[in-house]
């Protein structure tokens, strides 16, 4: 009785062989491909560009050309130069495309630039999502968003504050690295810290959250959290007011819309933070532009009608004037 061609091809030495090369070819191959999506979810590229992803392509073909092609009769893919040259560059794409950022991060020795961002827009496609960030406390590129691209293990959704740790690295500014992505309560801004103690008048724990090392100008304007001092005036707290400016803080320190803690005050109604601020120097003729409108200190106490703090604010003006006129 004669052997069946699928039993009889199972029993050659040959196809046994061809069968072990092929896994033995896929086994790195799938290696390669795990892990780069472990290292690049660790370290993703933030700003990536088609100029980088063009570079490792072309990196990973050339090197699979001086490997391969010299090589041709020997290695487990004998006599298939066209497919060990396409699984030789697939290989290298996939290791360097994991490798590189991962290098660029690791060997990097400066200190990891924290800023707080918040996502613009959010788009998935299968099991990748790119982010859009707006920059609150400054960017690490050149640009007034930025991208970021990572698996879906990062839950945030427009609006969602974030705060990365984001190293420039040793290649280059194309090459962002970052160590840490994270989601942050709103409560655990130092300047929400800050703001609590602020508006409730207990200097006793500012100055505890102050002694942690957070500055007494902290503030997310994105995220609408404003400067303790900000936060004081705005409450009527004259003796927190008190407190901040005598620890240092900045009486003009504006918001980018020109808003003042003068003027918080004079809204607040409060005359005792008015006082204050005025005796440490704030200025009574600031200017401000809040959703494109133009206002003042004293159009701000002339909206808010309480004729004391008019008065105070009067009599700022014409002082200033002088000392201003009587300087170089």
């Amino acid at each position: 009785m004669s052997e069946s061609p699928l039993r009889s091809s199972r029993n050659e030495p040959g196809a046994s062989s061809e069968g072990g090369s092929q896994v033995g070819t896929a086994i790195p191959l799938l290696g390669a491909g795990i892990l780069w999506l472990l290292l690049s979810n660790r370290f993703p590229l933030v700003e990536t560009r088609y100029s980088d992803v063009l570079l490792l392509i072309l990196v990973a073909l050339v090197v699979s050309a001086l490997w391969t092609f010299p090589r041709a009769s020997v290695g487990p893919l004998k006599g298939s130069r066209g497919l060990s040259f396409l699984w030789t560059a697939a290989l290298l794409g996939l290791l360097l495309a994991g490798v590189a950022p991962t290098l660029n991060a690791v060997l990097d020795k400066r200190a990891a630039h924290v800023f707080t961002t918040v996502v613009n827009t959010k788009h998935c496609y299968k099991r990748t999502c790119t982010w859009e960030l707006r920059g609150v406390d400054g960017l690490p590129v050149n640009a007034p968003t930025m991208s970021l691209q990572l698996f879906r293990t990062l839950r945030a959704e427009p609006g969602d504050p974030l705060v990365p740790a984001v190293k420039p690295g040793v290649f280059g500014r194309a090459w962002i690295a970052s160590r840490e992505v994270h989601h942050v309560e709103r409560s655990r801004l130092a300047c929400a810290r800050l703001a609590v103690s602020a508006a409730n008048g207990d200097t006793i724990q500012l100055g505890r959250t102050l002694a942690e090392g957070l500055s007494i100008e902290s503030e997310e304007p994105g995220l609408d959290c404003q400067a303790p001092l900000m936060v004081a005036a705005g409450a009527g707290q004259g003796d927190v007011v008190a407190y901040l400016l005598r620890r240092g803080a900045n009486p003009n320190h504006a918001a980018p819309d020109g808003q003042t803690p003068l003027m918080n005050a004079v809204r607040a109604g409060s005359i005792a933070a008015v006082q204050i601020l005025i005796a440490h120097g704030a200025d009574p003729q600031a200017i401000a532009r809040p959703e494109g409108l133009t206002t003042s200190v004293m159009g701000v106490a002339l909206e808010v009608g309480d004729t004391a703090i008019i008065g105070v604010v009067g009599r700022a003006m014409p002082r200033q004037g002088q000392v201003r006129a009587s300087g170089p």
